[in-house]
C-alpha cells in the first residue's frame, strides 16, 4: 500500500531561513496540492522561566505563526500553525 504525503512540517523561528524554508515548501505544496503545518517550538532554561518572559515568547511564537499563516494564505496553501513549548513537545 503506497501512502500519499498529505503535509508538510516546516520549523519556523522567525530567521530568515525558516520563512526560505517556508516559501520553499508552499512551492512544493502548490505543486502537489499539499497543505503545511508550521511549527514553533518555544525553549527557556528553568532558571531563566518567570512570567514575564515566557509571556514575551508565547506573543514572539504567536507572531511568527502569524506572519507564516499571512504569507500561505497569499499563496492559497492551507496551513495549519502549531506553538510547542519544550515541556510538552514529547506529549503528542
Amino acid at each position: 500500500m503506497v501512502q500519499k504525503i498529505r503535509k508538510i512540517l516546516v520549523p519556523l523561528d522567525g530567521s530568515k531561513n525558516s520563512l526560505r524554508g517556508l516559501k520553499f515548501a508552499l512551492n512544493l505544496a502548490k505543486q502537489s496540492g499539499l497543505s503545511i503545518i508550521g511549527l514553533n517550538v518555544s525553549s527557556l532554561p528553568f532558571f531563566l522561566q518567570t512570567h514575564k518572559i515566557t509571556n514575551q515568547k508565547k506573543k514572539k511564537s504567536e507572531q511568527i505563526i502569524r506572519q507564516a499563516k499571512i504569507i500561505s494564505k497569499k499563496e492559497k496553501i492551507p496551513f495549519q500553525g502549531e506553538i510547542k513549548s519544550s515541556e510538552n513537545i514529547e506529549k503528542q
